[in-house]
């Protein structure tokens, strides 16, 4: 069976894991986890990635990566080959580390975002590796939920800010690895519910910004949403096609990209979406604020954080003007 197409545009949301050669484990000791995340880290930044969920198990990671910049395949081949010769030389060995290439799921952001960053820091508790969430400390959770810094490449505040959504942080809980999400160091639970510093790759504040606009509130309800997540059904029920996560009409959308024999990665750069325009485009070309935002999330990949820096305002004022756009068409 051929293996699925590989679909790159800017602004595309992935699913990205990637598992050990012959299930062997990836990670021997904590210091190959607190390596790969300098690495991811340093991805994140030379390829303009937005990360919404992470976590780091035994032989495999989970990974949520928006690509602002139609980039996931150069970004993969750096962080996969530059973390291989790493361990390798530090550990002895030759040959591959990884089975074959990584896995990629498109998906769609507005319904899937939020189900995938719960499922992504579950993982350890499922696993049996820790009995709660925030003991995990190789996730995103900590970061999310404020117990720890949040590391500049991990976006937080929309899920905080928009609740009502769940799942990617509950796999090692599913996993039988811990007993609770908070348990498991490596994924971004922690990070999250802010109870440790968040990495500088992890962007929290789209999760964050789903759940409220006070931070605190925010918080409160992912953690919330998290622990109802142990015993929901999988979000994989839902995949399409081998490579789509999302509704009918977002696949219809996807598909036309290669009926049309336009799948981004297959063609000539100059006939690809081009990069995001600057902020600075967006305000001059659209004399009202809101649709200027508006413009800069949806075509220009923009985080909230990032439009509101520029704008002066706070996360949760500009997701509100993006739900009241919504909300009229």
């Amino acid at each position: 069976m051929a293996r699925p197409l590989r679909l790159e545009f800017a602004g595309a949301l992935y699913h990205v894991t990637a598992r050990g050669n012959r299930q062997e484990d990836i990670f021997e000791e904590d210091a190959d986890r607190l390596e790969f995340i300098s690495i991811f880290q340093t991805v994140c930044e030379q390829y303009n990635w937005v990360c919404h969920a992470y976590c780091l198990m035994g032989n495999h990671y989970h990974l949520l990566i928006e690509t602002p910049d139609a980039n996931l395949s150069k970004g993969m081949r750096q962080l996969n080959g530059v973390y291989t010769q790493t361990f390798n030389r530090k550990h002895n060995r030759v040959g591959h580390l990884f089975q074959g290439r990584y896995k990629s799921i498109l998906v769609e952001k507005d319904s899937y975002l939020l189900e995938l960053s719960r499922y992504i820091v579950l993982n350890p508790v499922r696993a049996q590796m820790v009995r709660s969430v925030v003991n995990w400390r190789w996730s995103s959770y900590r970061a999310m939920t404020g117990q720890i810094k949040k590391p500049a490449f991990l976006e937080v505040d929309w899920v905080l800010s928009a609740f009502g959504k769940r799942y990617i942080v509950l796999n090692p809980v599913r996993a039988q690895m811990v007993r609770s999400v908070v348990n498991w160091r490596w994924s971004s639970y922690r990070a999250m519910t802010g109870q440790i510093k968040k990495p500088a790759f992890l962007e929290v504040d789209w999760v964050l910004s789903a759940f409220g606009k006070r931070k605190s509130k925010a918080i409160a309800g992912y953690k919330k949403f998290v622990s109802e997540g142990k015993n929901q059904p999988s979000p994989w029920h839902a995949l399409k096609n081998q490579i789509y996560l999302g509704g009918d009409k977002f696949v219809e959308k996807m598909q036309l990209l290669i009926d049309g024999d336009k799948a981004l990665s297959e063609v000539p750069s100059s006939q690809r979406r081009p990069v995001a325009k600057d902020l600075v485009y967006y305000e001059a070309s659209y004399p009202d604020r809101n649709t200027a935002i508006v413009e800069a999330y949806l075509s220009g990949g923009y985080t909230l954080k990032t439009i509101g820096e520029y704008f002066n305002l706070h996360y949760s004022t500009v997701s509100g003007i993006l739900r009241d756009h919504k909300s009229k068409t």
